[in-house]
């Protein structure tokens, strides 16, 4: 549609200079105000719609219409910007399929021979600009097949590209998974080595009471451990994604955070009218934890800004806790990053993996608490 607003706007210009030197009548020009003006109206209503009315067919079907009808009643093909005819069809094959590709060419065919039946002014000769309709319409069949060879070209390397992608993925999961199942294998062997020492005392008689203490922390923090595998494999079974509710999903994640954090404030008032691709669930428990990582560090007050670049969402989780150890933030990233008694440091892992996985970039930093930006793609 911007691409409609530069037409109109330098089909407008170009027919006021038509009219200074009287190329075309002033009633040719006032009809053709006429249908840029219908243009224009159709143009703000498809903009005022959240959901196109039309598809790439019909978007490119209007344009050829108003073209042809603009260049018809200023000289036909006696008209040196008949040419847009041309360019109309010449890049059809970079946005729509085939067949619908070759309607719109044969559409500008036809098209260029009506343009020889107008009776209307151009100049003061009617043999301004003589077009040969048998050649133009070789040229334009030959540009033709040469764009829609491009576009199959490209087509062919997009789909090489997300076979790439696709494959980068399954790499990265499967380093993920390493590094999880090496992360995992730690933090058990700890305790279980400490459990078998104590098992050890205690069958050779030398048992007290401390033992039985180490061997309760030692299956606390086995267990701990086991539910995070077990979270973590239930957020990648139900990644589904979808247009995702930023706003309503902060909400929902404060209205839950609030009933057992009622003294901690969070003001989500500035993430209004955000939508994201990805997964409500996994975007729940992104700002879950990220709530709960500022509520561990002594946080009273949590707030949540969003700033709407032209092709970005900047989100920012700003506290005034007391901020993350150097050591979690130069190891961001890392499984198991934690330096709190009972953390195992998944929370952090899965949100910045999960902003990865979108496309987007993650950031911490300390300044009079935490501050955590995210960008993500529009």
């Amino acid at each position: 549609m911007r691409a409609r607003w530069a037409l109109v706007f330098f089909m407008a210009i170009v027919l006021m200079l038509f009219v200074e030197v009287q190329a075309i009548t002033f009633q040719q020009f006032s009809s053709s105000v006429i249908i840029l003006l219908l243009v224009i109206l159709f143009n703000n209503f498809q903009e005022s719609r959240k959901v196109r009315v039309l598809g790439n067919f019909g978007q490119l079907l209007i344009d050829l219409c108003f073209i042809s009808l603009i260049i018809f009643i200023n000289g036909g093909d006696r008209n040196p910007f008949s040419f847009l005819l041309i360019l109309t069809s010449l890049f059809t094959p970079l946005f729509l399929e085939f067949k619908q590709s070759v309607v719109l060419l044969l559409l500008s065919i036809l098209s260029l021979y009506i343009q020889s039946f107008s009776t209307y002014q151009f100049w003061h000769t009617s043999e301004f600009l003589d077009i040969n309709f048998l050649i133009t319409t070789v040229v334009m069949s030959s540009l033709w097949t040469f764009m829609s060879w491009f576009s199959y070209i490209i087509s062919r390397s997009r789909e090489y590209l997300e076979e790439v992608v696709k494959r980068d993925l399954r790499i990265s999961r499967l380093q993920t998974i390493g590094a999880l199942t090496s992360g995992f294998c730690h933090e058990l062997g700890t305790p279980l080595g400490s459990m078998r020492l104590c098992v050890d005392r205690i069958k050779s008689g030398r048992g007290n009471d401390f033992d039985i203490k180490v061997l309760e922390e030692s299956l606390q923090t086995c267990e701990v451990a086991l539910k995070s595998m077990v979270m973590q494999s239930q957020n990648d079974e139900k990644l589904e994604f979808n247009e995702v509710d930023i706003s309503q999903v902060l909400q929902d994640v404060a209205s839950s955070f609030s009933e057992n954090h009622s003294s901690v404030e969070i003001d989500t008032s500035n993430a209004k009218d955000i939508y994201v691709l990805g997964s409500r669930i996994s975007f729940y428990r992104l700002f879950f934890d990220l709530f709960e990582n500022s509520v561990d560090a002594g946080a009273s007050n949590i707030t949540v800004r969003v700033d709407k670049k032209v092709d970005t969402y900047i989100m920012s989780v700003n506290d005034n806790g007391a901020g993350f150890p150097e050591s979690v933030v130069e190891n961001l990233g890392t499984p198991f990053n934690s330096t709190k008694k009972n953390g195992m440091g998944i929370g952090l892992y899965n949100a910045m993996t999960y902003v990865d996985l979108l496309g987007g970039h993650m950031e911490v930093s300390n300044s009079n608490g935490t501050i955590i930006k995210m960008s993500f793609k529009r």
